[in-house]
């Protein structure tokens, strides 16, 4: 499985919606819970939001490559769990 790390500031009402629809996909698709998962707030770790190429929040990546960035879909979210699990 891949890893799934999400850029957000905690602040942001496009993070935030981002977060229920994460938490909604997870709800609808347990087996993407097994998928590796992060959250990095870039204002709580700003040393390793520096490391990312991204410009807004939230930003999804997979692995290290940039896959969504700004307003995200629920289905999108979808798209890049099943992404994940696809080796």
């Amino acid at each position: 499985m891949r890893k799934v790390t999400m850029f957000i500031l905690s602040s942001c009402p496009y993070c935030i919606r981002a977060k229920q629809r994460v938490d909604k996909v997870m709800a609808s698709h347990p087996e993407y819970r097994d998928v590796p998962f992060e959250m990095i707030d870039e204002r709580q770790q700003p040393d390793i939001a520096r490391r990312h190429d991204y410009y807004f929040v939230p930003t999804f990546y997979l692995d290290e490559k940039k896959v969504y960035e700004e307003n995200v879909l629920q289905c999108d979210i979808e798209e890049i769990f099943r992404n994940a699990c696809q080796k």
